[in-house]
């Protein structure tokens, strides 16, 4: 608590007469204030790769920029929400026994309206830059394309088959990981856990981006590609490619559920419990009875909800 000559700094009254006390609420702030966060940084990425026509950012530097702000955006509401900014992760969550079924819909529908919002912001910031670059006539590919930017679309040789598996491997790999970080007997320290979420989001944008962009979040794809509907990219952001917009909307939940299990099936029911007095082998009436007061992925004080 601040104190400032003997009475509280007016940031702390603030928080003590505006702080928002259902916890519920609360986490469905903090998802779509970082899920607005995350993808207003990644569509300056895109933005800038696109409208340089590639000379102000390189993939590298387009799969770094995501990373990190896969790993700041998670950072900022992870003492809150637990940072999901991703249906795909929440998806992983919910089956790994992390959130309920009712929140991770909330949630979900949170990072659409944020996804949609930060891209939003970026168009504000960039408005200027596409009407130099496409004339002020916007179109979703060609010479002066500029719908990339707010969503992703499959490379010219990809059939919507090649792009289900694409985005279904690219998650699968997401939502291993998901489960191997947030199983405790794993060991690996909460404070790190959002910048392993970014190197991983980095890591499979380095391997698996040349097909479609490696989109990998459904809110980030879906949410920026209504907006676009509506900023004159029109219905074409949706019937493109054979009605293509489903498939990163569907294929990475599908993915990660997939690598959240075979992690559990082939890993995490193989690790030994802990054997210290605060260890998942304390039991009672040969019941588990390990409870961590904070996990990964898991909302604040969610039993107050």
């Amino acid at each position: 608590m601040v104190v400032v000559s003997g009475s509280l700094h007016y940031m702390e009254r603030w928080r003590q007469n505006y702080r928002i006390k259902n916890r519920l609420i609360a986490n469905l702030i903090a998802e779509f204030y970082a899920t607005t966060i995350l993808r207003f940084i990644g569509t300056g990425v895109i933005a800038q790769l696109v409208l340089s026509r590639g000379t102000a950012n390189a993939p590298v530097q387009v799969n770094l920029g995501w990373g990190f702000a896969i790993s700041l955006s998670v950072y900022s509401a992870w003492s809150t929400s637990g940072g999901h900014v991703n249906p795909a992760v929440t998806a992983a969550l919910f089956i790994l026994g992390k959130i309920s079924f009712v929140h991770s819909l909330l949630y979900v529908v949170a990072q659409m309206f944020g996804a949609a919002l930060g891209a939003g912001l970026s168009y504000i910031v960039y408005y200027e830059a596409i009407n130099n670059f496409d004339g002020g006539v916007r179109a979703l590919d060609g010479v002066n394309g500029t719908g990339f930017i707010f969503a992703s679309f499959p490379a010219s040789y990809l059939s919507n088959g090649g792009a289900f598996i694409d985005q279904v491997a690219g998650t699968g790999l997401l939502g291993l990981f998901v489960a191997f970080f947030c199983e405790q007997r794993n060991q690996i320290p909460l404070y790190l856990q959002p910048a392993l979420f970014g190197v991983v989001a980095a890591m499979i944008g380095t391997c698996y981006s040349m097909n479609m962009g490696s989109p990998v979040n459904p809110a980030s794809d879906f949410g920026p590609r209504i907006l676009a509907v509506f900023l004159g990219y029109g219905t074409e952001m949706l019937t493109y490619h054979d009605y293509f917009f489903w498939i990163p909307l569907l294929a990475p939940v599908i993915g990660a559920v997939l690598g959240a299990y075979s992690y559990v099936f082939f890993i995490g029911f193989h690790i030994p419990d802990l054997a210290d007095s605060r260890a998942a082998d304390s039991s009672i009436n040969g019941k588990n009875t390990l409870k961590a007061t904070y996990e990964c992925g898991v909302p604040l004080r969610q039993n107050e909800i």
